[in-house]
């Protein structure tokens, strides 16, 4: 079993239905300005795409160009992407219900879930999806195999599947999946040594509306006793729904012990408590990194703050507020910043992240390779030539965004062990192969997986040093 990383956008959600009225009288003069402009416009406008401007057209981007000036974690929908949306967040897809990886053919299916539409009509483990609407998979990445296949409930997608020698059409209903977050197996199936025979590696990919109930479910699969220990591993996590990470936290807590803190603009907090005793008493370690965001934050702050749990990895994201999704008719769909939310020892994790015990810092690699760079330049890429160079044990020593004399010696070094020409210039071949080799080193190393089993076995020793 692989230990995964699957990193998609979460955040706190709460659903609620609003009337929205004018806040007071230079609202309404704005508003009046707004009506003034895109009535001119639909009358006078005579561009290129004078045909393609209606009114439902401007107003969609008059509320996009309002929200855009608000944080990252505010934005307007349509109401189909608000749908969409909120069917990712709470772990809700509409599909054939089937588990798939990548085949050059298509898509080969894993496992069917029981009651499902594809159980219903016969289709098995490892067969192969070909065709989706006669519509060939083969060359296509997982991600658009599976938008093909989703659509809405209760509606029909026909696929083509290669079973042994056999070409096989099916019609298939599509069905709710609850989407379940949770993967676990005993410690020592990964580390192969039997001290880990009761240590528990439960990884949580997001804190959906089903977390809860298959967290416990993968738990009652053990025989857990006080000597137990957990590996929680939030790395990837991206967050979820507020409740369920506090039900989650809950359980390694005891009862009182504070989760979080939300307080909105004009003052108002509500502090989350633990409302029953903790039902593990073992040891705890959670694995983050920069992509721990949110909902995990609260759980990650929420077990360490409390003396509960050791963390190891690299800092996380630093999310700290929580949205609210307004919903009001067809037209008037959004979520919106509200909360701020601090630690149980009164912290924000805005921009900084929650710092572990045992710090991994991650490399940052060159999202998109599409500069050449000589000297001199300044650039956020230089910055992640220089984290890569020092991940993999150079002396860098300048900490600037700037290709500086002594940052372009290290890269000829780098050149030459990579038998590419060493003249320090930062080309598309010498960034891409800096990516391609700090991504397999990182890969390889597993350096924080490694130190959390570390912790673990000795975790009495360590929370004796780091518990105060």
């Amino acid at each position: 079993m692989k230990r995964k990383l699957i990193y998609w956008l979460t955040i706190l959600t709460l659903l609620f239905n609003v009337n929205v009225v004018s806040a007071n009288s230079k609202v309404d003069k704005n508003v009046e300005l707004i009506k003034t402009a895109m009535n001119e416009i639909l009358e006078k406008y005579y561009g290129e795409n004078y045909k393609e401007i209606d009114e439902d057209v401007l107003y969609q981007a008059a509320m996009n160009g309002m929200f855009s000036v608000l944080d990252d974690y505010s934005e307007f929908y349509t109401k189909e992407e608000l749908k969409e949306w909120l069917n990712d967040a709470e772990g809700n897809s509409f599909g054939l219900g089937v588990m798939v990886q990548k085949h050059d053919l298509g898509a080969i299916i894993q496992s069917v879930l029981s009651e499902s539409g594809a159980e219903q009509v016969g289709i098995k483990e490892g067969d192969i999806i070909t065709h989706v609407e006669k519509k060939s998979l083969a060359g296509m990445k997982l991600e658009e195999i599976t938008n093909l296949i989703k659509g809405e409930e209760g509606t029909v997608v026909n696929i083509t599947i290669s079973r042994a020698s056999q070409k096989l059409d099916f019609s298939v209903k599509r069905t709710l999946i609850k989407e379940n977050p949770i993967t676990s197996c005993l410690l020592s199936e990964l580390t192969n040594d039997k001290q880990d025979d009761k240590t528990i590696y439960l990884y949580i990919d997001s804190f959906n509306n089903y977390t809860t109930k298959y967290f416990m479910e993968e738990l009652n699969k053990y025989p857990i006793e006080d000597d137990w220990k957990i590996l929680l591993d939030l790395e990837g996590n991206l967050g979820g729904l507020l409740e369920e990470a506090l039900s989650v936290s809950s359980f390694f807590l005891d009862k009182g012990d504070e989760i979080v803190s939300l307080k909105d603009k004009a003052g108002n907090t509500v502090t989350y408590e633990s409302k029953s005793s903790s039902n593990f008493n073992g040891g705890v370690v959670v694995l983050t990194n920069k992509y721990t965001a949110s909902a995990s934050e609260v759980v990650t702050a929420a077990l360490r703050e409390n003396n509960k749990a050791i963390v190891v990895g690299n800092n996380t994201f630093g999310k700290n507020c929580a949205q609210q999704t307004v919903t009001n008719g067809d037209k008037l769909n959004y979520k919106i910043t509200l909360k701020e939310y601090t630690t149980p020892k009164g912290n924000s994790l805005l921009k900084q992240g929650f710092k572990p015990d045992y710090l991994f810092e991650e490399p940052t690699l060159i999202d998109d390779v599409k500069y050449k760079y000589y000297g001199d330049e300044e650039s956020e890429d230089i910055l992640a030539v220089k984290s890569m160079l020092k991940y993999l044990g150079y002396k860098v020593t300048d900490k600037s965004n700037k290709y500086d004399q002594a940052t372009k010696n290290l890269v000829k070094e780098f050149q030459k062990s990579q038998n590419l020409w060493p003249e320090g210039i930062l080309d598309y071949t010498t960034q891409r192969k800096i990516n391609e080799v700090v991504y397999n080193k990182y890969a390889e190393d597993d350096a924080a997986f490694n130190k959390a089993v570390e912790v673990l076995r000795n975790f009495k020793e360590e929370s004796k040093k780091l518990f105060k």
